[in-house]
């Protein structure tokens, strides 16, 4: 019998509740403080490109805080509940996270050089806008952003609510929910001011499925995908922001 999170209502609905409510909160809360920042900011001073760049990372975490804050505390019981998967089962879990990431940084090698031979050298504007916030005095704020907040959302909405949903609700098999959730991540990191950046698509994707992957064969163990997207978002901002690790991409690409 499966353990209810919360006494009020199923499981079920549980994820779908946080499914509809975190990805609203993800997608809109930082574009509105946006918003409400970029005129604020505007009233006292000309907003430059620079410190437009600044006020969305400062957008961005600040709203990030206390959804993930939030988060952890409505979804409390799933953490204690996962966390005594890991432990129950720690060799495997240990091995699905270092095959994760392993498996990430391989295919993202390949794609890279698969674009490469195709001729395309340009990057996605999500990733332009990692780059640009990185490259900011106050990058040490957009880490925590990037390596902390968007994991544990990202893995709540496409893993633990997404797959409940399918799952679930509807009674899908795994193997839709496994395309579906790859795809919607894969998705939203290609939306762009100019519309859908479809060209991208397999620079996402890939990472999106081992994602997926490992939250089914972990038994749903959100902890899992989660370690493997702390790490790899991590080691990506690391190579972005050290020298040797700008060089080295630039070699494989």
């Amino acid at each position: 019998m499966d353990i209810k999170y919360n006494n009020k209502i199923e499981n079920k609905d549980f994820h779908l509740i946080g499914l509809i409510t975190l990805m609203g909160g993800y997608f809109l809360f930082p574009s509105l403080l946006y918003v409400i920042l970029f005129f604020g900011v505007e009233l006292i001073t000309p907003v430059t490109d620079n410190l437009d760049i600044t006020i969305k990372i400062f957008a961005r975490v600040i709203a990030e805080l206390p959804i993930a804050i939030l988060l952890i505390y409505f979804t409390s019981k799933i953490f204690k509940l996962d966390f005594r998967k890991f432990k129950e089962k720690k060799l495997k879990s240990i091995l699905l996270i270092i095959g994760g990431f392993i498996g990430i940084f391989v295919a993202n090698i390949l794609v890279n050089l698969i674009y490469t031979k195709l001729g395309i050298n340009t990057t996605s504007s999500n990733e332009q806008a990692i780059n640009q916030m990185l490259s900011n005095k106050y990058y040490p704020v957009i880490l925590i952003g990037i390596v902390f907040f968007a994991p544990l959302i990202e893995e709540f909405i496409f893993r633990k609510f997404l797959f409940g949903v399918l799952e679930e609700k509807y009674n899908w098999k795994p193997i839709f929910s496994i395309l579906i959730s790859a795809s919607l991540f894969s998705l939203v990191h290609l939306l762009s001011d100019s519309g859908i950046e479809w060209i991208f698509f397999f620079m996402y994707f890939p990472m999106a499925l081992i994602l997926s992957l490992s939250y089914h064969y972990s038994n749903h163990n959100i902890l899992i995908p989660l370690a493997i997207h702390f790490i790899n978002n991590l080691v990506a901002s690391i190579f972005t922001l050290i020298p040797v690790g700008a060089i080295w991409l630039n070699m494989i690409n």
